[in-house]
């Protein structure tokens, strides 16, 4: 099967529903529900938030599938999680079934609770105060006011939390801050089919994989600077040997920037061709008191349905928060590192 090289923001394209294909689901041949999305994605409102429809029952039902029974560490003390969903950029139509799922996550495990908003003016100090943690759910270019930036900075500095999903490896182009924060910068997403590396598997976080490599399909992104194994302590990532549809993605980059008929575009995209085929999926850092937990797998709404996901992305939440202990420090680059054959 060939896979489709994502290059562009086409809500056409984005409305393709991908089949992501969990450990759990790789040990049998019944592949995860696939999942029904709000269509047409809602416009904007003038205040540039979108009038989401409530997720059908059947949707919130295989979520709810997914759960699992308990927490992985107890919290400390009651916790609560802000999950910002506004895009001022593309709008992903998996929204609704992760702000469902973080949702219900937290009400069956009693790890956190959740308020979902998405106005900006709950990001300032007087409301974050309540928090322990942000959830970035799909936010991809963000208009960030000024105000917001500080205090979403301010927020995670003093000993917070913040976590992102998918789509919010692509909301700071223009904030050098927040973008070294997160860790990257969003080139574009040419991958779709891959084998996924566990890193660290040492770690809580990756727990849930068994130090195991395992197939996965969804619309992969690939960053630039600021990332590096030198600032971060990367938790998945490609496996580059065993993922051959990303060496024919690759090649179409060049090629389509080498092109006489090649755009600008083109010729930017030819940056997700890393050099060094370290194509990272999910880390963690401190940031001065703080934590951060990003994983840019959750294009499609399938990954709220798959167990190991979803469990890998409580144990993120918990990190974040300060529940949940993990060794974060940079693991540089290296035949050696964590994970490495």
């Amino acid at each position: 099967m060939k896979i489709p090289v994502f290059l562009s923001r086409s809500p056409v394209r984005a409305l393709l529903v991908f089949a992501a294909i969990s450990p759990l689901a790789a040990q049998t041949p019944a592949p995860l529900p696939k999942a029904v999305v709000e269509k047409p994605i809602p416009g904007k409102l003038k205040n540039g938030e979108r009038p989401w429809q409530e997720l059908p029952e059947a949707e919130v039902e295989k979520i709810r599938a997914a759960l699992p029974d308990k927490a992985q560490a107890t919290p400390a003390k009651p916790r609560k999680l802000l999950v910002f969903y506004r895009t001022d950029g593309f709008p992903h139509a998996s929204i609704p079934h992760w702000n469902k799922c973080i949702e219900l996550l937290g009400q069956k495990t009693g790890a956190y609770t959740v308020t979902l908003t998405q106005n900006y003016d709950d990001l300032l100090p007087d409301k974050l105060k309540e928090y322990d943690a942000l959830f970035f759910n799909n936010t991809c270019r963000m208009k960030t006011p000024e105000p917001v930036k500080a205090a979403v900075q301010d927020f995670v500095k003093s000993g917070k939390g913040w976590v992102g999903n998918h789509g919010a490896g692509d909301s700071w182009h223009d904030w050098p801050e927040g973008k070294e924060m997160l860790g990257c910068k969003f080139v574009c997403h040419p991958f779709g089919a891959i084998q996924i590396k566990v890193d660290d598997p040492e770690s809580p976080l990756t727990a849930v994989f068994g130090g195991k490599s395992f197939p996965h399909r969804d619309e992969i992104y690939a960053f630039t600077d600021p990332y590096s194994r030198e600032k971060l302590r990367v938790l998945l990532s490609i496996d580059y040997p065993n993922s051959p549809e990303v060496a024919k993605s690759e090649e179409t980059l060049r090629k389509r920037a080498a092109a006489p008929e090649a755009k600008d575009r083109d010729r930017e995209f030819l940056a997700a061709v890393r050099a060094d085929k370290d194509y990272a999926l999910a880390w963690i850092r401190p940031w001065e008191k703080g934590r951060v937990f990003y994983c840019a797998l959750g294009h499609s709404a399938e990954v709220t349905f798959d167990p190991a996901m979803v469990k890998f992305y409580l144990a993120g939440i918990q990190y974040a928060i300060g529940d949940l202990k993990a060794a974060d420090g940079a693991v540089a680059t290296g035949p050696d590192r964590p994970g490495a054959d």
